[in-house]
């Protein structure tokens, strides 16, 4: 269980129980509009160790991926119990996830970059993970290939904002690591606005229920 305070919207309330702060269908739709392709071509199985209720594991499947679900908590989705910091083989060789704020993010990363080796990994981090604390450390040793900033803010708490703004990393071991913080920054992923193609509007408001 999570202790501690989190800042939203100028104050500090209570941080959630796990840090279950589910991820807006918004954030993983952008990402799937960038990154669905060339996933469909390569990893038609992904893997996604921190599901919590499953918002951002339905999006994936609903965007046309098996998609292995899993979780250290039991959240009423997927498999629970299963620690992913303590998982010694990969459920698949493409993992997409928003890795726990518990100060786990860093863990996340070394693990499946670094231990497990993932040909594949993007996980949705606060913007600037990299440019202070244990991010600047860390970004020689695993450099990812790709940043995609979101254009707009995604809302973790009903009616709150976010304090940070939020970017998807991807490491591919078929695109080379990015030389420098700054550099081969991909435009700002806009925000998907209706997704009538996928009746989201709907979708949403059930999953949130």
């Amino acid at each position: 269980m999570s202790k501690g305070l989190q800042p939203f919207g100028g104050g500090r309330v209570e941080r959630r129980a796990a840090d279950l702060y589910p991820t807006h269908p918004a954030g993983s739709v952008a990402f799937m509009r960038a990154e669905g392709e060339i996933l469909r071509t390569r990893f038609p199985v992904l893997w996604e160790p921190a599901c919590g209720p499953g918002f951002m594991a339905k999006v994936l499947a609903l965007h046309g991926f098996e998609v292995v679900a899993s979780d250290a908590f039991d959240h009423g989705f997927g498999a629970a119990g299963v620690d992913f910091l303590a998982t010694t083989e990969a459920e698949a060789p493409a993992l997409v996830t928003n890795p726990p704020y518990d100060d786990l993010a860093e863990a996340f990363i070394r693990h499946a970059v670094m231990t497990l080796r993932l040909p594949y990994v993007a996980m949705l981090l606060k913007s600037s993970y990299w440019h202070c604390g244990r991010g600047v450390t860390l970004w020689p040793s695993v450099t990812p290939s790709v940043i995609y900033p979101l254009g707009f803010r995604l809302h973790w708490t009903d009616g709150g904002a976010p304090p940070e703004t939020h970017s998807w990393m991807v490491w591919d071991v078929e695109r080379p690591p990015i030389d420098g913080v700054t550099a081969r920054l991909m435009p700002a992923l806009p925000k998907p606005a209706s997704w009538p193609d996928l009746g989201f509007d709907d979708y949403v408001r059930r999953i949130a229920a």
